[in-house]
């Protein structure tokens, strides 16, 4: 069985739904080389109870993502409550990008079809048939209560981020290139924080 897609630099994330429930949060980034195709974020939901312990699939690569809109990264934390948590993402248009991260609440009763819409910091680019323009990585801070991610040239921004409501606030350039050029190398792509 196939869950999603099975490339790309954040292809997939589990978080626990409630009991031997889980969600897998998987891109379909093989449509990002597809034009006309929109990267779409499924989820899955595996119950470990199933086959001997093994788990099975009850629901497969269901659509989170509004159709038709590109987005590229993910990432989770939790919920200031302690036991939701926050999926977030970040939009990826054609052909300038998109500067919109969007964070959808993730619990036992489901994932909301309403994201939190943060616009902040630097686009995005999206390009299809240039794997190098949606390359990179974001995280979240051991505490929930930052998130950094890279973009093409060099770029790297940090936010804050309220565990509470979604939102990040806060931007700070960490460094960038002057000029896009999505082969520019050193090239930013993975990130961590200390403990």
């Amino acid at each position: 069985i196939i869950l999603g897609g099975i490339q790309g630099p954040q292809p997939s994330l589990i978080i626990r739904k409630s009991g031997s429930l889980y969600y897998l949060l998987k891109y379909a980034s093989n449509n990002f080389f597809s034009p006309g195709i929109p990267p779409m974020l499924t989820y899955s939901i595996i119950d470990m109870s199933l086959a001997g312990g093994n788990g099975s699939v009850t629901v497969m690569n269901a659509s989170i993502t509004p159709s038709g809109l590109g987005f590229t990264k993910m990432a989770g934390a939790r919920h200031c409550n302690g036991q939701d948590y926050w999926l977030l993402t970040h939009r990826a248009d054609m052909p300038i990008g998109n500067n919109q991260f969007y964070a959808y609440l993730v619990s036992s009763s489901g994932i909301s079809s309403t994201p939190v819409i943060s616009s902040i910091g630097s686009n995005q680019p999206h390009a299809y048939g240039n794997s190098l323009s949606f390359l990179g990585r974001m995280k979240f801070s051991p505490n929930g209560k930052k998130v950094c991610t890279v973009y093409p040239s060099r770029t790297v921004e940090l936010y804050d981020f309220n565990s509470s409501t979604g939102q990040l606030t806060n931007v700070m350039k960490l460094d960038s290139s002057a000029v896009f050029n999505p082969t520019i190398w050193p090239y930013a792509y993975d990130i961590e924080f200390s403990p």
